[in-house]
């Protein structure tokens, strides 16, 4: 096991047990953390995250809020992509609900790799798996919110709107505390902070999982997945 999966590993105990409780988890991209193309190069954007543990044991609510991209002036935001482990399906996202914006279940089916240079996101930085996301109506302040029976990881987003784009500026750069949902930002493996956004992650919670009060079940749950997998 190297250093990085050491380092999230230990990360996604210490969240796992924090959790018990179900405080929601915030943050934000602020505009300065957000790389902007175009007319968006006259704004102050930010995106906001709210990410909450259900307490069911099995799911997480997932809300986003996006200020600032003002489509009065501008253009307004027409879909954004947002980075998912490989292979997420998309059975695995319910419970759809917006403010400010036209979204529903309808507008989450594009699960795919989206690769660098398509026409529909020129600026897209590298190649990432994901969903397309599309939106209607949105103004300058909306909210998205969906359920996953995954637990978050720190990732990246990218953000369409008329011919002006925007995403986070470490985009596609590797995450040392990857599953350490609970820091205050992703660190790269020096320490040095980046500019991520929490996602859904692979890890499919087992029943029961999310109400461990203590780290020591979890350890358990990670060594025996670690044991199961093949070396790297």
């Amino acid at each position: 096991m190297n250093i990085l999966t050491t380092i999230s590993t230990l990360g996604l105990a210490l969240s796992i047990s924090a959790a018990a409780n179900g405080a929601p988890i915030t943050g934000s991209l602020e505009a300065n953390q957000l790389q902007t193309t175009d007319r968006w190069n006259n704004i102050t954007p930010t995106v906001e995250w709210q990410i909450t543990d259900n307490q069911d044991g099995q799911t997480w609510n997932y809300a986003y809020t996006f200020i600032g991209f003002d489509g009065r002036a501008i253009p307004t935001i027409s879909h954004f992509i947002l980075q998912l482990s490989e292979g997420a399906p998309a059975e695995d996202f319910t419970s759809f609900t917006s403010s400010g914006a036209g979204f529903d279940g309808n507008n989450f089916t594009d699960f795919r790799l989206f690769n660098q240079g398509q026409p529909s996101d020129p600026n897209l930085q590298s190649n990432v798996y994901g969903v397309k996301i599309d939106l209607q109506n949105t103004g300058d302040n909306f909210t998205i919110a969906f359920d996953a029976n995954r637990l978050p990881m720190w990732g990246d987003i990218h953000i369409k709107g008329g011919q002006s784009e925007a995403w986070n500026q470490d985009f596609a750069v590797e995450v040392a505390n990857l599953h350490d949902y609970f820091a205050d930002h992703a660190l790269d493996a020096t320490g040095n902070e980046l500019a991520k956004i929490l996602v859904p992650n692979s890890i499919v919670p087992e029943p029961g999982t999310l109400a461990l009060l203590g780290i020591g079940g979890f350890t358990l749950l990670i060594r025996r997945r670690a044991a199961a997998s093949p070396a790297q």
